[in-house]
């Protein structure tokens, strides 16, 4: 389309677009998997040839080499993925029109008090939407229910196969914000030309006995399935591809917080409290009081298990009194940290450059590429005149990390941000089969 021409084998750098495989359709309330089992039973020689019948392309692609399951909450919209979708939907009512100039974002929040924060900062131009998880998030902004929100590095590279963006990094170094005039309360960001990163830690209470050739069958305590600290870097460390390890089977028990209920990932989650009848128990949102960075250094303060997977900064920033309630009486030397490389050996909490599992992107704000300058700007200007943006009540890391400094536009590409030993260590851990994401955009991982 751009006038030039190419080689036929060039077809990637040449084409009108790119069209998702031929899928298998049911009725929505359908039993897929007794399907899929169905289907699949017939050997594939027999499935996707067509020879014998005279003719090509009977039922499936004679180019067809398996089928896969695709998770049961995929929509029409989130299998042809926006821009497809978009383009069938033209060919039959035309274009849209385009958008107000004053148009409003809808930010997507996961939680009662995520909502009430964001409805308590009053941006101009800001709308607060309620979903139950990221993941949810996900579709809603794929589907123009909604438009932008906040995630952690292993939540952005699901979004991004999604075809959604990062445009914004939480930068937690105040030194590299920059500033409008001399007022440093003015927090008007650059281009971030090197994103933000935090380290990942592994915590254990000091005298508990456990180092780190001492973790198997341990309880652990995980900020989220599929979040980087919590879950895909001791994943990566742990079992990396060690075959039939996975970190379901290496902890005895623990809390990852969207893990499914029935699992030993769930036993250790506490919900919300209360007694009996608790829906929030292993939600992946702060209706889990287990949840999040927080929510994992909880588990581990209050003895529900024996290690937390965290962001460095969380020991320092929830003891000696500054934490919330819960955390009042905790003192930062009551926690050590371990690491593969001292296998035998503790170290100081405040020692991270030592004993670190890794270092992952900084948390992001993900949105469309049509609505990327309106979320920037929205963003940019809220945060200029609200000095509650990067604060929560109550609860803690609501909406963003509250050792936010400042936020700073970001325009490189999902590969760039995320980095491709990152991105390496994230797909390392898809090939075990476990902590696979609930929502795929199927053809963008299978390529």
């Amino acid at each position: 389309m751009d006038g030039t021409r190419k080689d036929v084998e060039q077809y990637k750098d040449c084409h009108l677009g790119k069209e998702p495989p031929r899928a298998v359709i049911a009725h929505k309330d359908a039993d897929s998997q007794r399907i899929y089992k169905a289907i699949t039973q017939v050997p594939d020689s027999d499935l996707f040839s067509s020879d014998a019948f005279g003719g090509k392309y009977l039922i499936f692609s004679d180019s067809a080499s398996g089928l896969v399951e695709l998770p049961k909450i995929t929509g029409s919209v989130l299998y042809l993925k926006q821009d497809y979708y978009e383009a069938m939907h033209a060919l039959k009512v035309g274009s849209p029109p385009a958008p107000a100039l004053d148009r409003k974002i809808q930010w997507c929040v996961i939680s009662h008090a995520e909502h009430q924060k964001c409805d308590s900062l009053q941006i101009p131009r800001l709308e607060c939407r309620r979903a139950e998880s990221v993941e949810e998030c996900i579709q809603k902004v794929m589907r123009r229910e909604a438009d932008a929100f906040a995630a952690d590095g292993g939540q952005v590279y699901i979004a991004g196969k999604c075809g959604l963006v990062p445009v914004m990094v939480e930068q937690y170094i105040q030194q590299n914000c920059s500033y409008s005039g001399d007022n440093p309360a003015m927090n008007i960001s650059v281009m971030c030309i090197e994103a933000s990163s935090y380290h990942v830690v592994a915590v254990v209470r000091k005298g508990s006995g456990v180092t780190w050739s001492k973790l198997r069958g341990r309880k652990s305590c995980h900020t989220g399935l599929n979040r980087s600290a919590g879950w895909k870097v001791p994943d990566s460390v742990i079992c990396g591809r060690t075959p039939n390890c996975t970190l379901y089977t290496f902890f005895s028990k623990g809390c990852a917080p969207g893990a499914d209920p029935a699992s030993n990932m769930c036993e250790l989650c506490k919900g919300s409290g209360k007694a009996v009848g608790d829906e929030s128990k292993c939600k992946a949102s702060s209706a889990e009081i287990y949840y999040g960075f927080d929510g994992a250094f909880r588990c581990l303060a209050e003895k529900a298990g024996d290690v937390a997977f965290i962001k460095h900064t969380i020991v320092g920033d929830y003891t000696d009194g500054k934490g919330p309630e819960w955390a009042k009486q905790l003192k930062s030397d009551e926690f050590e940290l371990i690491c593969p490389g001292s296998p035998d050996e503790t170290f100081k909490y405040s020692e991270f450059d030592k004993c670190k599992l890794a270092s992952v992107p900084a948390h992001a704000v993900v949105t469309r590429e049509d609505v990327r300058d309106d979320v920037v700007s929205i963003l940019e200007a809220a945060q200029t005149s609200s000095d509650s943006m990067f604060k929560s009540v109550g609860e803690r890391n609501l909406l963003f990390s509250d050792s936010t400094k400042c936020l700073q536009k970001y325009a490189k590409s999902l590969e760039e941000f995320l980095t491709k030993p990152y991105m390496d260590m994230i797909e390392k851990t898809y090939e075990t089969g476990q902590g696979a994401p609930g929502i795929e955009c199927v053809y963008d991982f299978l390529q």
